[in-house]
């Protein structure tokens, strides 16, 4: 019962607060205690079915009311356990859900197109290079007719493979890619200003990882105060932390957008180009990340921006300022992706978890550990053996010489930690956040010719549904098949894309009101 009500008083009723702010769904959102609790002592009547990545957006009792049965994971020492929790699914007839919508799938393909011609050939290993070859030529024809360059293109190879990518991915015209900086080099990231007149916006992609540089970024994952720049950037950054080697990255595009004045010409200028139009900020993984810090540069010049922010790392912001940019950020994370659950404290946790597993194991390990290859050994089937008969009890671990060097290793741990002065920031992805939930596997798909040959047979691919997410449920790491591929630029893109149609949402998007 405690465990019941902690879900109900925590993620449904912040939940609440958020719907009711943005003024969307106030009477159903504002639904009495009782019934809520009611929905939460239905949802723990199903916990004895449950397993990880199991969904109840198809039960009756929770459903019918637009809102999902989800687990989030909650830690007490070595202690795991689950507590069930209301999540809203995002609905046809709400607004505020069918633009979140929209814009996920039309801003996606831009932060899928900054990846350049890596990514296009990556997706197309067929015909990649013949479509690249084709659209460069006609790229190359139309700048010889024009008697200027419009664009600025720096740090793209001889061939002008970059830009050619980035403009057939994102379905835009060539001309206008207005700025675009392909150099990769310590804090540098690629990135791109793009005019997209469908939408009647201008956007910001910034691209993810994709080189070592890239990933020395990642890893710089010490907190960097906000105390310093909060007034140079006009933001409330007083006790705020962000991820460090984003920070850098993000002040550096900031730094060079002011110096060549690129969007104060298309959209300040008495004579802009784009006057009226929208600025975006996005980006994919890394990129994400480093859009976050960059938009919340960018809001005081420019206060109708947004952020779009596709599988975000879950260590951009401390909590304050992750809740304040809810205002004007939205991420987007697909099923069990890896990288939104990526903070220091979920990657200790997961190192504990699996080292004290592996002090707990009554079996030899590799009856463990080959599973994951062949599904039995012998005639012992790990996976069909209760956790008894594989595990002892946390409260009856035998003594042990790894027990005693495991004890060690984290006082060892501790230890380094006060020497070091390191202190511990809780970090959280940025804004809202869109949670793409793995539903079921009844669509089938049709695969190329590699797949068929392959697999022999037309695999199932899985169904996604949105809803409305909270931190705590990307505070832990979740093993899954997908853990990976769900971080896949291109992933993302197709099951936004995907969603957005199941509303009624079609290409290009830009035509999403509702009738909520």
């Amino acid at each position: 019962m405690s465990n019941i009500e902690e879900g109900l008083d925590g993620p449904a009723h912040k939940l609440s607060e958020k719907k009711t702010s943005s003024g969307v769904g106030e009477s159903t959102l504002q639904s009495s205690r009782q019934s809520m609790l009611k929905m939460m002592k239905d949802a723990a009547l199903l916990e004895e079915k449950r397993y990880l990545g199991y969904s109840a957006d198809n039960d009756s009792s929770i459903a019918d009311s637009g809102h999902a049965l989800t687990y989030r994971i909650k830690r007490e020492g070595d202690k795991v356990t689950t507590v069930p929790a209301i999540r809203k699914i995002l609905s046809p007839a709400v607004a505020v859900d069918r633009s979140a919508l929209a814009e996920g799938a039309r801003y996606s393909r831009v932060a899928l197109a900054i990846y350049t011609w890596m990514m296009f050939i990556f997706n197309r290993p067929c015909l990649g290079a013949g479509l690249l070859g084709c659209a460069r030529s006609m790229t190359f024809l139309r700048r010889v007719r024009q008697s200027k360059k419009d664009s600025t293109i720096i740090g793209d190879n001889i061939c002008g493979c970059n830009e050619a990518a980035l403009f057939v991915q994102a379905g835009i015209n060539e001309t206008d890619i207005v700025y675009a900086q392909f150099s990769n080099i310590g804090c540098k990231l690629p990135y791109c200003i793009l005019i997209d007149r469908e939408w009647k916006s201008v956007v910001v992609a910034i691209r993810g990882t994709l080189s070592l540089d890239d990933l020395i970024r990642d890893i710089t994952i010490d907190p960097h105060p906000l105390e310093k720049v909060c007034e140079k950037y006009g933001f409330d950054g007083q006790g705020e932390s962000a991820h460090y080697g984003m920070y850098e990255s993000a002040e550096w595009i900031y730094d060079d957008i002011q110096s060549h004045g690129v969007l104060e010409k298309l959209l300040l200028a008495e004579s802009a180009e784009c006057a009226g139009f929208k600025l975006r900020v996005v980006g994919h993984s890394l990129g994400a990340g480093v859009a976050a810090i960059l938009a919340l540069m960018l809001r005081r010049k420019y206060p109708d921006l947004k952020g779009l922010c596709f599988s975000p790392p879950g260590c951009v912001f401390s909590r304050k300022t992750a809740d304040e940019c809810k205002e004007f950020i939205t991420s987007y994370a697909l099923n069990t992706d890896l990288v939104p659950r990526l903070c220091l404290e979920s990657l200790e946790n997961l190192r504990n978890e699996v080292l004290l597993l592996i002090n707990r194991i009554k079996i030899p390990k590799h009856y463990v550990v080959t599973p994951a290859f062949f599904s039995t050994i012998g005639n012992i089937n790990v996976a069909k053996e209760s956790s008894g008969e594989v595990l002892h009890g946390l409260n009856s671990i035998p003594s042990s010489e790894f027990g005693k060097q495991l004890n060690d290793f984290k006082k060892a741990q501790e230890t380094r930690k006060e020497k070091r002065g390191i202190f511990q920031v809780q970090m959280f992805p940025p804004g809202d956040v869109v949670y793409l939930h793995k539903t079921s596997d009844d669509r089938n798909c049709l695969h190329g010719l590699l797949s068929c040959t392959t697999c022999g047979v037309v695999q199932k691919q899985p169904i996604y549904s949105a809803r409305w997410a909270q931190y705590d449920d990307f505070q832990e790491i979740l093993i899954g098949q997908s853990m990976l591929t769900d971080h896949f630029p291109q992933n993302v893109c197709h099951e936004l894309e995907r969603i957005a149609a199941s509303f009624g949402i079609d290409f290009p998007y830009n035509d999403y009101s509702g009738n909520g």
